[in-house]
Protein backbone atom coordinates (compact mmCIF):
# COMPACT_ATOMS: atom_id res chain seq x y z
CA UNK A 1 0.00 0.00 0.00
CA UNK A 2 1.54 2.92 -0.91
CA UNK A 3 0.28 6.41 1.18
CA UNK A 4 0.86 9.71 1.23
CA UNK A 5 0.06 10.21 5.57
CA UNK A 6 -2.87 8.42 5.58
CA UNK A 7 -4.68 8.50 2.27
CA UNK A 8 -4.30 5.32 0.28
CA UNK A 9 -2.64 6.24 -3.31
CA UNK A 10 -3.08 2.67 -4.10
CA UNK A 11 -6.29 2.84 -5.75
CA UNK A 12 -5.80 6.46 -7.79
CA UNK A 13 -2.37 7.81 -7.49
CA UNK A 14 -3.88 11.15 -8.00
CA UNK A 15 -5.33 10.79 -4.28
CA UNK A 16 -1.45 11.64 -3.56
CA UNK A 17 -2.28 15.70 -4.86
CA UNK A 18 -5.02 15.89 -2.00
CA UNK A 19 -3.72 18.26 0.52
CA UNK A 20 -5.43 17.54 3.99
CA UNK A 21 -7.84 19.82 5.47
CA UNK A 22 -6.44 22.47 7.85
CA UNK A 23 -9.32 21.22 10.39
CA UNK A 24 -7.72 17.48 10.25
CA UNK A 25 -3.93 19.03 10.43
CA UNK A 26 -4.99 20.85 13.73
CA UNK A 27 -6.50 17.80 14.82
CA UNK A 28 -3.68 15.63 14.61
CA UNK A 29 -1.18 17.87 15.47
CA UNK A 30 -3.31 18.71 18.79
CA UNK A 31 -3.47 14.66 19.50
CA UNK A 32 0.26 14.39 18.98
CA UNK A 33 0.66 17.04 21.76
CA UNK A 34 -1.55 15.42 24.00
CA UNK A 35 -0.13 12.08 23.20
CA UNK A 36 3.35 13.98 23.96
CA UNK A 37 1.59 15.36 28.01
CA UNK A 38 0.75 18.59 26.77
CA UNK A 39 -2.65 19.88 28.42
CA UNK A 40 -4.57 20.62 25.22
CA UNK A 41 -8.19 22.14 24.45
CA UNK A 42 -9.14 21.06 20.92
CA UNK A 43 -11.72 23.12 19.51
CA UNK A 44 -11.10 22.19 16.09
CA UNK A 45 -13.10 19.17 14.85
CA UNK A 46 -16.36 20.63 16.12
CA UNK A 47 -17.19 17.33 18.04
CA UNK A 48 -18.44 18.75 21.40
CA UNK A 49 -18.18 16.40 24.19
CA UNK A 50 -21.58 17.22 25.94
CA UNK A 51 -24.86 15.91 24.66
CA UNK A 52 -27.17 18.55 23.09
CA UNK A 53 -29.14 20.75 25.14
CA UNK A 54 -32.85 19.41 25.41
CA UNK A 55 -34.07 22.77 24.03
CA UNK A 56 -32.29 22.54 21.05
CA UNK A 57 -33.63 18.74 20.24
CA UNK A 58 -36.79 20.03 20.80
CA UNK A 59 -36.53 22.85 18.60
CA UNK A 60 -35.21 20.30 15.87
CA UNK A 61 -38.36 18.30 16.41
CA UNK A 62 -40.92 20.73 16.02
CA UNK A 63 -39.16 22.10 13.00
CA UNK A 64 -39.40 18.64 11.41
CA UNK A 65 -42.85 18.65 12.38
CA UNK A 66 -44.02 21.83 10.69
CA UNK A 67 -42.04 21.35 7.67
CA UNK A 68 -43.86 20.40 4.32
CA UNK A 69 -43.21 17.23 3.39
CA UNK A 70 -42.95 17.91 0.30
CA UNK A 71 -41.52 20.37 -2.11
CA UNK A 72 -44.19 23.38 -3.58
CA UNK A 73 -45.15 21.96 -6.99
CA UNK A 74 -43.28 24.48 -8.76
CA UNK A 75 -40.17 23.31 -7.56
CA UNK A 76 -40.78 19.51 -8.20
CA UNK A 77 -41.10 20.45 -12.08
CA UNK A 78 -37.72 22.36 -11.48
CA UNK A 79 -36.22 19.57 -10.04
CA UNK A 80 -37.67 17.18 -12.30
CA UNK A 81 -36.33 19.26 -15.49
CA UNK A 82 -33.10 19.07 -14.23
CA UNK A 83 -33.20 15.86 -13.89
CA UNK A 84 -34.71 14.65 -17.06
CA UNK A 85 -32.38 12.58 -19.77
CA UNK A 86 -32.75 12.66 -23.39
CA UNK A 87 -34.57 9.40 -24.80
CA UNK A 88 -32.56 6.59 -25.81
CA UNK A 89 -31.99 5.74 -29.74
CA UNK A 90 -32.65 2.26 -30.25
CA UNK A 91 -30.74 1.13 -32.98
Amino acid sequence: MQSVGSLDTAINPQVASVRPSKTMVMTDLAREMREAGVDVIALTAGEPDFDTPAPILEAGREALRCAPARAPPELQHQRLSALRVPPVVQL
